[in-house]
């Protein structure tokens, strides 16, 4: 017995030391591997082709002589044993519910705090949460249960009212009884606006601002800030500005304290535009840019003003446009008629539908409304008609602008 153990602990000496130190590769010895179950890789001197292990079979050992596994597959054995052999077993054994084995996944996890991580550009295998779920203490939880930073007085439950108490209504009819939300830390609190207030306070709603108590549906302008108006809602003052487009109007204030604007010199084109000299009553005036843009910057452009693109509803201001438009621009030009929103139905830049029936036309012969043109100019090839083309093409463009209207611009924001 005791020569044969010496002898098995020979060939075991004499395997390792074999899998360290590699004859030189030579191709014509190396038999060809049988049909394979799983991939073929190379053995453990990196020379021949041999079947990679399936799931179930034996792996792992001293420089994985017992051989590797096959793609999807992990080696279930210790890894702290350098000698230890193991298992074939599938990658997603390794992870939890609501997750699964990525190439990358084993770094730069999507958190609560954290739902979108900017990572490095190095790949680490692991466990990955899945689509809609992010990682929290060691499981893949869905994102839309997250705890949330609550108010002060409130705290996050995940069985809170999807239509929670407020001084507007304190009580409340509701089928959903139990959604992650914020509630109020005491029972007879209700929420008004974001805080969470005792019921007895709600009779006493109201707003303060700047150090002035209002009302609950107080509305006033701010004194210090032109153009500013508020409004008292929920126990909140919520503002808005009213923007004024200069040089053409000004801001002033109403008899109940609000902001507005108010037409300055009526009649008067602003800066840069000009007017048809035979107007005597009702009229636009225009501004004829050589820049080039595209659709969308144009109309930008022009709205910038309190105008807009140009629209054509007659012959004496077609041939008024194009005389000017060869004088002062000389190329073909964006005008204000598009379908870009409205499949394939034609809207001038005022908002009004064109009729190819009943309206003004100047169209130039064969104009194919097709999907990618979507936006109309005045071609000077085809003697300034009307074609469509592509919105992101950079063309000059013209402006129109109604020295007869008041245009105000009111843009909502919370305080």
């Amino acid at each position: 017995m005791g020569a044969w153990r010496t002898a098995i602990l020979f060939i075991v000496i004499v395997t390792s030391v074999a899998g360290l130190s590699c004859s030189p590769c030579e191709d014509h010895e190396c038999s060809k591997p049988p049909p394979c179950k799983g991939d073929i890789v190379k053995d453990a001197c990196g020379c021949c082709d041999v079947c990679a292990k399936v799931e179930g079979e034996r792996c792992g050992g001293p420089w994985k002589i017992s051989g590797v596994c096959s793609s999807g597959l992990f080696c279930d054995k210790d890894q702290d044993d350098f000698n230890a052999v193991g298992v074939c077993k599938p990658k997603a054994s390794l992870c939890g519910a609501n997750s699964h084995f990525s190439a990358c996944g084993g770094m730069c996890r999507p958190t609560c705090d954290n739902p979108t991580p900017i990572c490095p550009a190095v790949c680490f295998p692991g466990c990955a949460c899945d689509e809609g779920f992010v990682w929290s203490k060691d499981n893949c939880i869905p994102q839309k249960i997250c705890p949330k930073k609550c108010p002060t007085g409130s705290h996050w439950s995940m069985c809170g009212s999807d239509c929670p108490p407020s001084c507007k209504e304190p009580v409340r009819a509701c089928n959903k009884m139990c959604v992650p939300s914020c509630v109020c830390d005491v029972w007879d609190h209700v929420w008004r606006g974001d805080r969470c207030v005792p019921l007895k306070q709600c009779q006493d709603e109201g707003c303060e601002y700047n150090g002035r108590k209002y009302k609950e549906g107080d509305s006033w302008g701010d004194e210090d800030e032109t153009g500013k108006n508020c409004f008292c809602r929920e126990g909140r003052p919520q503002c808005l500005f009213v923007d004024c487009f200069h040089p053409s109007s000004r801001h002033v204030k109403t008899k109940d304290g609000t902001w507005d604007c108010q037409k300055i010199e009526t009649g008067q084109c602003p800066e840069g535009y000009i007017k048809p000299k035979s107007s005597k009553e009702m009229f636009f005036c225009y501004r004829f840019d050589r820049k080039r843009l595209s659709y969308h910057d144009a109309e930008s452009s022009c709205r910038a003003d309190g105008g807009r693109l140009v629209t054509i509803r007659d012959y004496r201001t077609e041939l008024w446009i194009a005389i000017r438009t060869v004088l002062l621009i000389r190329q073909s030009t964006w005008i204000g008629l598009d379908d870009r929103e409205t499949d394939r139905r034609l809207v001038w830049s005022d908002g009004v539908p064109y009729n190819r029936i009943k309206d003004y036309e100047h169209w130039d012969r064969r104009v194919l409304n097709t999907k990618n043109n979507d936006c109309a100019y005045m071609c000077r090839p085809r003697k300034y008609r009307w074609r469509l083309g592509w919105c992101k093409a950079k063309r000059p463009y013209i402006c129109e602008y109604d020295p007869f209207a008041v245009t105000a611009i009111r843009a909502y924001q919370d305080f």
